[in-house]
């Protein structure tokens, strides 16, 4: 019997995911954005070689694994009971620090700064184990040190570290992917690692399976809200770039304002205005519920229903 293949891009994610498509459950095609995230990533691979080399970098060319059908350096790691297949994405070598195996992430700006704050912490491994476990791989495969890129697919912004410790020593390594193989023997895969209402929850390839019981995830997280959720994050990014150029621009033509002392200043298809703010009366609470009883306070007191709105959370660390 030929030995179960694991892929080192995925044994750090959820074993339930991982075992249920071993043993041969049905896989939900992947969601649009996430196509889309994933064509990006391999465009921005030549953007992140190029920025290396402006930071002293020799960086090797890509490769292409023919049998695997997909980019990247063919890499194993064969264990009595299974085998690890993974692909890096390049080689890089500097004067100072020396030869590296690298790993390369294109993300957008929340996600791209979290793992890199984590990968310079201590919390790698907690936040995010996936990454964790393939960087981890990939430098026991390759017996190598690891030169670990970043780039901030909505900034430009790009963060790389070094490490020549991995996260994950071979032995926890073969011990976390003895636990899903084992499940896998058995027939059942284990209980999903995430929390209901998790982005991987939403992205997973069986989420399906995890549809029933008091944990299941809510039904309302459709692809339409997924889809709503990506193109609101872009709005964000585009939202803050633009607040932080126009702010900047506010403040000059105040002062242009004051200093030429125009209260109008045009341009071709431009006008600004310096507009003066009105004297504004406020009665404090406290202050009148002391001058005033509560009685009082009734009969002039006026109720306004607030309106509906919807708060939105973004991850931003």
């Amino acid at each position: 019997m030929p030995k179960p293949i694991y892929p080192m891009s995925r044994v750090g994610g959820c074993p339930r995911a991982i075992v249920a498509e071993m043993l041969g459950n049905e896989v939900v095609p992947a969601l649009e954005f996430m196509d889309i995230a994933a064509r990006e990533g391999n465009r921005h691979e030549q953007f992140i070689a190029e920025d290396l080399r402006g930071e002293g970098w020799t960086v090797g060319p890509p490769g292409r694994c023919e049998p695997c059908d997909r980019n990247g350096f063919h890499v194993e790691l064969d264990f009595p009971a299974f085998k690890l297949v993974g692909h890096y994405d390049r080689m890089a070598w500097h004067d100072v620090y020396g030869q590296h195996v690298t790993e390369f992430k294109a993300l957008g700006r929340f996600r791209a700064t979290k793992l890199f704050k984590a990968f310079a912490t201590s919390s790698f491994r907690v936040q995010f184990q996936q990454y964790a476990v393939q960087a981890s791989l990939y430098m026991a495969a390759t017996k190598l040190p690891l030169l670990y890129v970043v780039k901030n697919r909505d900034t430009g912004r790009l963060d790389w570290g070094l490490t020549s410790i991995p996260e994950y020593s071979l032995t926890e390594l073969q011990e976390l992917v003895s636990k899903i193989e084992l499940a896998r023997l058995k027939g059942k895969p284990p209980v999903c690692r995430h929390n209901p209402g998790d982005f991987e929850r939403t992205i997973c390839p069986v989420r399906y399976m995890c549809s029933e019981g008091p944990s299941a995830v809510p039904m309302l997280v459709s692809k339409t809200v997924i889809e709503i959720a990506a193109e609101y994050r872009e709005a964000h990014v585009q939202l803050a770039h633009a607040t932080s150029v126009l702010d900047p621009l506010r403040a000059q033509l105040l002062d242009l304002h004051k200093t030429t002392g125009q209260r109008v200043l045009a341009a071709p298809g431009f006008k600004s205005t310096l507009v003066q703010p009105d004297p504004r009366t406020t009665y404090p609470k406290g202050k009148l519920e002391k001058s005033f009883t509560a009685e009082e306070l009734k009969g002039v007191a006026e109720v306004a229903q607030g309106k509906e709105y919807v708060k939105v959370d973004l991850e931003e660390e």
